[in-house]
């Protein structure tokens, strides 16, 4: 009797067992919810960035202002601008920090799509993948591109600290900023274009597999 009913038992929690067990899409939802999650540190550095670049670029107009008519206050505004860009340092290096911990949690997903039975649910969530993908490839772009224009601005305001530097030295070097942000701004666009067609693929994907959106 003792048997029957421990027989019954086990059975009873391997049937709860399966009960609590997670869908494939719901294991999905939680991991694309979560990297949302993982981003918030991304997402927090924008308006810091934004400030010190709009900082940055206001000291410059100043210095140019200038020329060299006060060389000491050229020094002290290109101390200012050279504390701006390891600040815009920091805080990139946070912002591609969550991006890469977004990152991690986003690869969970590639071996659960396989386990979708529904193969239309199955082809539209690898999409999704390789869009995301994609996006983590072109922020990766980005912060590189944005790591060398904050180098170029620095060798910038390090020649305007000499007093002897020459025009065409300092003109070359603008030249060569102002391209290297190009770049940056051309990756930037492209990261957005990118995050926006992600962002509508996903929704598509969760009315799809019938999942209720709560963020």
């Amino acid at each position: 009797m003792a048997m029957i009913r421990f027989c019954i038992i086990c059975i009873s929690l391997c049937i709860l067992m399966a009960g609590c067990q997670s869908k494939p899409e719901e294991k999905i939802y939680q991991i694309l919810e979560e990297t949302v999650s993982k981003e918030k540190g991304f997402q927090s550095e924008q308006s810091p960035l934004a400030k010190l670049e709009s900082e940055e670029t206001h000291l410059f107009e100043q210095i140019m202002n200038l020329g060299m008519k006060d060389y000491q206050k050229v020094v002290k505004l290109s101390d200012r601008a050279l504390l701006n860009i390891s600040e815009r340092k920091e805080r990139m290096d946070k912002e591609q920090d969550s991006m890469l911990s977004s990152q991690k949690e986003f690869m969970k997903l590639k071996s659960i799509i396989s386990d979708l039975q529904d193969e239309n649910l199955k082809e539209e969530a690898f999409r999704l993948y390789s869009l995301m993908e994609k996006r983590y490839k072109t922020h990766e772009k980005l912060y590189n591109a944005y790591i060398k224009g904050l180098d170029a601005d620095q060798k910038l305001y390090e020649l305007l600290k000499q007093k002897t530097v020459s025009i065409n030295d300092i003109e070359a070097q603008i030249n060569s900023t102002n391209k290297l942000f190009s770049a940056v701004m051309e990756a930037n666009k492209q990261f957005n274009d990118e995050t926006k067609i992600y962002n509508e693929k996903k929704l598509d994907f969760y009315k799809h597999a019938r999942i209720k959106n709560n963020s």
